[in-house]
């Protein structure tokens, strides 16, 4: 691609995908990801997870993140362990310059390994990156896959009820944690739009009511709830 010179491999879908063993004529992650075109290049885009030419002496079997509010809790379970001095977990903003959280020694069991260790500084409204460089005994590493925390809660939406009739009035309950404008928007099944409107929540639970136009022919709708942390359509039959 004349516009992107000395890239490798795009990554042209929101999925994930892995690149294992690719030619990439180096071993440093920061060359690598110059070889690269994926998410922390274009947000809409999904990562490429790599790994290195010469096989590990562990088995990673899962690398996974939950939040808590200001708390990550990085998790991963390792088994046929042997020669691994540690792990490095590695936390990044923008998906390219890392640095390390804290390091935890191996145990290098004979059986599956479980392994925790929780971020107290996760920054909740950006989200973050996480990868492990595992060091083998000799100095040698290689880095797992790389995994995406976002930061952004989603909110909790009911709306009821979803069989509607004439001066029907619909609940719609909204638990937010941020002050936002809401936009209400119903439309047909053709995607016609009926009606929109636009509502201010506050921090917290919120009960709105819209009230269904008694003029709707029988059929199909969908009540579009649209805001800052808010994209979701429900479904209403008449």
């Amino acid at each position: 691609n004349t516009s992107t010179p000395g890239i490798d491999l795009y990554n042209n879908s929101p999925d994930n995908i892995m690149a294992q063993n690719n030619s990439w004529g180096t071993v440093d992650p920061i060359e690598v990801e110059s070889k690269i075109f994926h998410q922390p290049d274009n947000a809409a885009l999904g990562l490429v997870n790599y790994s290195g030419f010469r096989a590990i002496p562990i088995t990673l079997i899962s690398f996974g993140a939950t939040q808590s509010g200001n708390i990550a809790l990085l998790r991963w379970k390792t088994s046929a362990a042997s020669g691994v001095a540690s792990f490095n977990l590695q936390r990044s903003t923008n998906g390219r310059d890392f640095f390390t959280l804290a390091i935890l020694p191996a145990r290098n069991g004979s059986g599956t390994d479980n392994y925790e260790y929780a971020d107290y500084g996760f920054p909740q409204n950006v989200g973050c990156y996480y990868r492990l460089r595992i060091t083998e005994q000799d100095s040698r590493y290689s880095y797992s896959n790389t995994i995406f925390l976002s930061g952004k809660k989603e909110n909790k939406i009911s709306v009821y009820p979803s069989v509607i009739g004439n001066n029907t009035s619909v609940s719609v309950v909204i638990s937010t944690d941020v002050k936002q404008k809401i936009r209400f928007v119903l439309r047909n099944a053709a995607g016609t739009e009926i009606f929109r409107e636009m509502r201010e929540l506050g921090m917290g639970t919120n009960a709105e009511y819209i009230m269904m136009p008694a003029y709707l022919p029988r059929g199909a709708y969908f009540l579009g709830i649209y805001g800052e942390r808010v994209n979701k359509t429900f479904r209403l039959l008449k």
